[in-house]
């Protein structure tokens, strides 16, 4: 019987300049999976249908802005940069109201902050107070209040056309996005992690994701997980790497593996030439190379597809 593992390799020489600093905090944004089908025991579930109900994954926080605070859902992407608060809620969240038809007493709008990029026409730079969690507890009262937030507002006028190309029917009240860099002025100083550093609450741009299950978890802000979590995560298991970039307008999160390969009897075969990844918390399922496929039919599938258990079936995407 095959023995079958499967390595991914870097090599990389990274160096660390620690720079001392005298206090340190972090924030907490407990998030959870937006549900964007219904179970229906009745329908015949097929290959289509479950692509479509699974494949994306939209994940959504809730933050309490304004005074008087209000409750918003606001969905997180790993492929938009800046923070888009405004006209933008409907049902599907239980918010039908906008963020500011009652008016926060904290909501600030920047002079001469009128947007004229084409994605974000009609809308306008603007403050408000935001109030994070600092724990894991659901109901815990350890949280802290920040003025001057500052992210993109839109108004109802632009809300439809800004938000729903993107999110098809699924309207949200904002959108978070943490991509690796931004590739418009709009969204250079209205990124979250970049606000928090800015106003002296955090002390650097790390950030991690972390699953409690399938559909819910936390995204810690300000410090590594080993720190907040250490119970979970060793710091000995760390690597870094340095996030690689395929030029101006690419916002992904990509790194690039030495080698991908298997041992099969201690016989190292090499799965694949291309060695480039990206990371999309958008996406529920990892995404291989046509070679890779070649490589897990052969070592997994095939005596299954030979007895008809398993089959393959085409959808367009």
């Amino acid at each position: 019987m095959s023995k079958f593992v499967v390595f991914f390799e870097i090599n990389i020489l990274t160096i660390f300049i620690n720079m001392p600093y005298i206090f340190s905090s972090f924030i907490v944004l407990p998030f959870n999976t937006y549900q964007n089908h219904q179970e229906d025991s009745n329908k015949e579930l097929n290959i289509s249908l479950f692509f479509e109900n699974y494949y994306s994954n939209i994940i959504y926080t809730q933050i309490e802005i304004g005074s008087p605070k209000k409750l918003v859902p606001i969905i997180i992407t790993s492929n938009s940069h800046g923070l888009l608060l405004g006209y933008l809620c409907n049902n599907i969240f239980d918010m039908k109201e906008s963020l500011y038809d009652n008016k926060s007493t904290t909501f600030y709008r920047e002079p001469n902050g009128i947007i004229t990029y084409p994605q974000y026409n009609g809308g306008y730079f603007a403050k408000d107070s935001f109030t994070f969690s600092m724990d894991f507890e659901t109901n815990s009262n350890n949280k802290i209040t920040i003025n001057n937030i500052s992210f993109i507002y839109i108004p109802k006028e632009s809300s439809i056309n800004i938000i729903n190309k993107k999110y098809k029917n699924n309207n949200v009240c904002g959108i978070m996005g943490l991509s690796l860099k931004y590739v418009n002025y709009c969204e250079e100083q209205r990124n979250i992690i970049t606000n928090l550093n800015k106003l002296d609450i955090i002390h650097n741009y790390a950030y991690s994701i972390y699953y409690k299950n399938d559909n819910e978890g936390f995204i810690i802000i300000g410090e590594e997980p080993h720190n907040v979590i250490p119970n979970i995560f060793n710091e000995n298991n760390l690597r870094k790497v340095n996030a690689l970039s395929e030029g101006y307008d690419s916002m992904e999160w990509k790194t690039e593996f030495t080698q991908i390969y298997i041992y099969d009897n201690e016989v190292k075969i090499k799965i694949t030439d291309t060695k480039m990844a990206k990371f999309a918390i958008e996406i529920n399922y990892i995404v291989g190379t046509n070679n890779y496929r070649k490589i897990i039919e052969k070592y997994f599938f095939e005596k299954y597809l030979e007895q008809n258990i398993c089959y393959y079936e085409e959808i367009k995407k």
